[in-house]
């Protein structure tokens, strides 16, 4: 087995994959930006990375501040960088903690987001359950969660088969990372028995007058659809509130409720999500 990408590097790799493989820069963060301006602006963001999102809020919405809460140092440096760099950096805080068990103010917060397929990352259903309790807690009543999965069953069901999928050694892309030169070549493993998607990434990284370098590592994401979210939500004591369907992305919101704490038994009937579907 190669070694992972070590601190800084695994950082500036993932930004670099974010940017120039998936493609996603910022055009998810109008989505809780206006969630934000709506309902308040303060803002705690789960899983933030190196804070991609929580920046570029704070940048685009001059009445928010955020929290950007991870577990992951390396990833918690590059956010760090990258607030610094930023005119908002004062309106910017990091936190490291894990978001199954993190623990600010009960209420403190308008918003909660978890990002691009962060939930997905907490394979086991308590890990998920532990997360949105947190999440809901740290709303204030009238709060909203607001998050985006990738519907990887569907993905994987594609081409009418819904077994087992596997790809590997697809080149992804190339580029230049904190100086090195970078060839990323990768590849997954879907079950939709086990409801998993596991990634696997290879990159050649090549630097003048250094010894040429292979890293690797393997990322597990798990399967949630609206169905799975509706009773994760239900069960965190928040109500289903808009869903926004973008091809394979589902960007999902939750409300807690006006009248009462989040994780009790709700008071009359659901309010059914809003679904806006762009395929």
């Amino acid at each position: 087995m190669k070694p992972s990408p070590p601190g800084r590097l695994r950082a500036a790799l993932y930004d670099w994959e974010c940017e120039q493989v998936a493609h996603r820069l910022d055009q998810d963060v109008g989505f809780y930006g206006l969630l934000a301006a709506t309902l308040g602006g303060r803002v705690l963001e789960l899983a933030c990375g190196t804070a991609r999102v929580s920046v570029a809020l704070a940048e685009r919405f001059p009445e928010t501040r955020v929290v950007g809460l991870d577990i992951d140092g390396a990833m918690l440096l590059g956010a760090v960088a990258r607030a610094a760099r930023s005119p908002a950096r004062d309106r910017v805080a990091l936190v490291r903690a894990d978001m199954r068990r993190c623990a600010f103010a009960p209420g403190r917060f308008d918003v909660v987001t978890i990002p691009y397929n962060g939930l997905q990352l907490l394979r086991d259903d308590g890990e998920a359950a532990a997360c949105l309790a947190a999440a809901a807690a740290h709303l204030r009543p009238g709060g909203a969660l607001a998050l985006e999965v990738t519907l990887y069953g569907e993905a994987a069901g594609i081409d009418g088969n819904p077994g087992p999928c596997r790809v590997s050694g697809e080149p992804l892309g190339a580029g230049t990372v904190a100086g090195f030169s970078v060839e990323l070549v990768g590849g997954f493993d879907h079950d939709p028995v086990a409801g998993l998607t596991v990634y696997h990434r290879r990159w050649a990284l090549k630097r003048r007058g250094a010894k040429p370098m292979v890293l690797e590592d393997s990322v597990g994401l798990r399967s949630l659809d609206e169905r799975a979210l509706d009773e994760l939500v239900s069960a965190a004591g928040l109500e289903s509130w808009e869903r926004e369907r973008d091809g394979l992305s589902l960007r999902y919101t939750a409300r807690r409720p006006a009248d009462r704490a989040a994780g009790g038994v709700a008071r009359g009937s659901r309010r059914p999500g809003r679904r806006l579907t762009r395929r």
